[in-house]
């Protein structure tokens, strides 16, 4: 064989590997999360957190709060849509008269947020963990489709105001996946 023969060959090898190597799905990372009393902390990552389609990433997550806290990893119209329905269910609970602890109990039963999360599958939420004051746990979720996700928590206990959850206080934190 000639020089150039053999040099076609093997710039055609490592095209077809590095091309490979792109369709591998990216080494993860891991990310340390406080959940706080309305606030998720992500430890030295600025908002949004920027991740490459088809990377995985761990999430070391404890609640530092006085509150259960939820981490819920959702795309954007699932967050949109679960935000839409709790004020509804909100506004139908206080049409029915109903206040304070009684409203809050009521809300928490009949907010299926979690299942009609989960019934969305993969386009709807990636993972979630429930966290009680002091608990620590770890979440890894691979990202594979680009797009805006949101980690919410839509917990109510503690707002002190009828018709909100921990996510309408501001505990949201947005995730941009990208190609």
């Amino acid at each position: 064989m000639n020089s150039k023969v053999i040099a076609g060959v093997v710039v055609g090898v490592l095209a077809v590997a590095i091309i490979l190597i792109g369709m591998m799905p990216q080494e993860g990372r891991t990310v340390e999360v406080e959940l706080g009393d309305f606030i998720f902390i992500f430890k030295d990552v600025e908002e949004p957190l920027r991740v490459k389609a088809g990377e995985s990433v761990t999430f070391k997550i404890t609640n530092r709060g006085g509150f259960t806290h939820e981490f819920m990893v959702v795309s954007e119209d699932m967050k949109d849509m679960m935000l839409m329905r709790a004020q509804e269910l909100f506004q139908e609970l206080m049409d029915q008269g109903l206040e304070g602890e009684e409203l809050i109990e009521t809300f928490e039963k009949e907010f299926a947020h979690r299942e009609e999360a989960s019934e969305a599958g993969g386009d709807g939420m990636l993972g979630e963990a429930v966290l009680e004051p002091g608990d620590s746990t770890e979440l890894t979720i691979m990202f594979e489709k680009p797009g805006t996700y949101y980690v919410v928590c839509f917990e109510v206990e503690g707002t002190g105001q009828a018709g909100k959850t921990h996510a309408d206080q501001g505990m949201i934190f947005r995730i941009e996946v990208e190609e």
